[in-house]
């Protein structure tokens, strides 16, 4: 059992041991802060696992019984999947552990690995072991069709339901209007910057932004969002609409 402050590498090599003890895990890797060399205390713990999806819930009964020998579990989530990558994921945290330590759970498909392993997109997997070879950087091919033709798709949305956050701010709906602002406007807003600045992450919503735009461009946004009331929401929608116009019209045709 841990004491005091958790111990992110004892949480990892618990786990490690765990998984490895599973014949039909393939191969399992540290994904997230770990992959990008970011790690901090503030981090949390992405472990992405290369499993047969009829051996999921032995996988899991795995990851439960180590973590419950390090002190408990305090919290789970059980993500509800709806087709993607992972067979599941869940997300953890012990008892004891400040709340910032998650321990992130992911099973992946044998067949969908490589998807979880775009370099760019998320990072250099550190392997904490590999029974098959699978487990190294490969460069996403789906990727750029993907997103062209989400950006023709935003070009449309935009066209049809960009006006909605100032209609609702007409009304007095200043919740509506923000919630609106934020969907049809600033998300499309960061998805077009960072097909022009991060072409491979362009999915990843306000992830990462102050690493993948330019300091200037990530300050321009940064001080649009901070619109204090409903008077500074009305200019930022009109700021934001503005730009993202402008952003649209210079995307390829």
């Amino acid at each position: 059992m841990l004491s005091g402050a958790m111990e992110r590498n004892a949480i990892i090599e618990t786990l490690h041991a765990a998984l490895a003890a599973v014949d039909a895990v393939e191969g399992v890797w540290l994904a997230g802060s770990e992959a990008f060399g970011r790690a901090d205390e503030l981090s949390d713990i992405d472990v992405a696992v290369i499993v047969p999806e009829e051996a999921a819930a032995q996988t899991f009964d795995a990851v439960e019984a180590a973590l419950e020998r390090l002190g408990g579990i305090a919290a789970v989530w059980r993500v509800p999947l709806e087709g993607g990558f992972e067979i599941a994921q869940r997300f953890y945290r012990l008892h004891g552990a400040p709340e910032w330590l998650m321990i992130d759970v992911a099973l992946v498909r044998p067949d969908q690995v490589d998807r979880w392993l775009d370099p760019v997109r998320h990072g250099v997997p550190r392997v904490l072991f590999d029974r098959t070879g699978r487990i190294r950087p490969v460069d996403d091919a789906s990727l750029a069709a993907r997103f062209a033709e989400s950006l023709v798709n935003l070009k449309a949305r935009t066209a049809l339901l960009g006006h909605l956050p100032a209609k609702e701010l007409a009304r007095g709906k200043v919740v509506e209007a923000h919630y609106f602002w934020q969907k049809f406007l600033i998300g499309t807003l960061v998805e077009v910057l960072r097909a022009r600045y991060a072409p491979r992450r362009q999915d990843f919503g306000l992830r990462y932004l102050h690493l993948d735009l330019p300091s200037d461009v990530y300050a321009r946004l940064e001080k649009l969002m901070l619109v204090g009331d409903a008077a500074g929401l009305g200019r930022a929608i009109d700021a934001t609409r503005t730009w993202l116009d402008e952003e649209l019209a210079a995307l390829p045709t």
